[in-house]
């Protein structure tokens, strides 16, 4: 049983190596928020396998602080979008409020996008793309 419970956290932690390096904040601003993003291969609890949802890290909406904007999202047949969370500026990301999350942006060398969602110990890594709705 204790082989069982090691392999698994041995298998999260390698899965969950870093895809890049991490955005920095004011390249951030400029290259990823304001802008619609779609998650590649989204893991099964975030949304049905053939629905497209689009994420936006918007700062034109009215805000208290310390939340620097809102995390919108939308989705594949809906007319409109909604509200996901605040986001609050982190040194290396983001903090989604609502959630206790933490999430990274990494950028590699083909400039290729992958967002690291992160809550305690767990992680999921991501590719990320401009948004095709």
């Amino acid at each position: 049983m204790v082989r069982y419970v090691l392999l698994f956290l041995f298998s999260l932690l390698t899965a969950c190596a870093p895809m890049g390096e991490v955005v920095e904040t004011e390249e951030l601003q400029i290259e990823f928020e304001n802008l619609w993003w779609e998650i590649i291969d989204p893991p099964p609890w975030l949304s049905d396998e053939d629905e497209i949802v689009c994420y936006c890290f918007s700062t034109a909406e009215d805000v208290k602080p310390p939340a620097d904007g809102v995390v919108l999202y939308f989705e594949e047949g809906h007319l409109y979008s909604r509200i996901l969370s605040t986001f609050q500026r982190i040194e290396d990301g983001y903090h989604l409020s609502k959630y206790e999350i933490d999430l990274k942006v990494l950028s590699n060398e083909d400039e290729d996008y992958f967002v690291e969602v992160s809550q305690g110990i767990l992680n999921q890594t991501s590719q990320i793309i401009p948004c095709s709705l």
